[in-house]
């Protein structure tokens, strides 16, 4: 994902956190009810934003390991001809 979807992704984010506690603070409620409500959309958007931390990370692992091996092989590629080019000298 690109810088540019995920500043747009953090927004969303923060949008339905502010929406969520103006909500749960303009309702009329006792304040012990509030903050239980309060920590629990705080759990709710920590739990979402750790599961998109670690698709992005499992992404990013997951190219990283793709660019190694295809480096890799352009390497033994590249070592491969050059001892095909000293054996026929």
């Amino acid at each position: 994902m690109g810088n540019y979807k995920l500043k747009i992704f953090a927004g969303f984010l923060l949008g339905v956190a502010t929406g969520a506690a103006a909500g749960i603070l303009l309702a009329p409620d006792n304040g012990k009810n509030t903050r239980k409500k309060i920590v629990g959309e705080v759990d709710h958007l920590k739990n979402q934003l750790m599961d998109e931390a670690d698709n992005k990370i499992s992404m990013l692992k997951e190219k990283y390991n793709q660019k190694i091996e295809k480096g890799s092989d352009a390497i033994k590629k590249n070592v491969d001809h050059l001892k095909d080019s000293v054996t026929l000298n």
